[in-house]
């Protein structure tokens, strides 16, 4: 699971492992410029979940991300589940 704001918890708080090849933590411009922002990997890694909060931490990353990643978030992930607080998307193709 991976989520598109400051912190991603969920790796903790569900005893998984964290995706492979992304931070658990996103800012940018304090340890994310704005050309790694825009490597799909780099914010993404191998997660099958992706949590899109409604209020996040650090709104201007989260903008920023959703903005470069529209495209791929629209073709590459389908939406789940929405509710007041968070989206979640899964990876097409993600046979779990």
């Amino acid at each position: 699971v991976a989520t598109v704001d400051y912190v991603n918890a969920f790796p903790v708080l569900l005893n998984r492992p964290s995706p492979v090849g992304m931070m658990l933590h996103l800012h940018v411009g304090r340890f994310v410029n704005p050309h790694l922002a825009a490597n799909q990997e780099f914010v993404f890694g191998n997660a099958r979940c992706l949590m899109i909060p409604r209020f996040p931490v650090a709104l201007e990353t989260t903008t920023l991300l959703l903005d470069i990643h529209e495209t791929r978030l629209e073709t590459a992930w389908k939406q789940v589940n929405n509710n007041e607080h968070w989206r979640l998307l899964r990876r097409i193709g993600d046979p779990s």
